[in-house]
């Protein structure tokens, strides 16, 4: 079995166009972890499809589904707070997809 790699805490985002990689990194370490990271998501949502076969689920039907609700949660989201998502705060953006989840459902 392979060592898990250390995952650092969350980086402040730079935007699409940053300069920074993975997690925050920059130059070569940053696009290893990159890489270990696409690794490891990989295997989880591997697992997670074959979970969905195991108990007779679709999963690519179950991901379809999340995604549309996630759309709709974020939509409702935006529609309740009245300015630019990049305009509030991160207790505000909380505040309202906890909002969007119970009423969208």
């Amino acid at each position: 079995m392979r060592p898990r790699p250390r995952v650092p805490p969350r980086p402040r985002a730079t935007g699409a166009a940053g300069a920074t990689g993975a997690a925050g990194t920059s130059g070569v370490a940053g696009e290893r972890l990159r890489a270990a990271l696409e690794h490891e998501l990989g295997d989880v949502i591997l697992a997670a499809a074959f979970l969905g076969n195991y108990v007779s689920l679709d999963p690519e039907r179950a991901a379809r589904l999340a995604l549309r609700r996630f759309e709709a949660r974020f939509r409702h989201m935006e529609a309740s707070l009245g300015r630019p998502v990049s305009d509030c705060s991160l207790s505000e953006l909380m505040a309202a997809w906890g909002r969007a989840k119970v009423q969208v459902g």
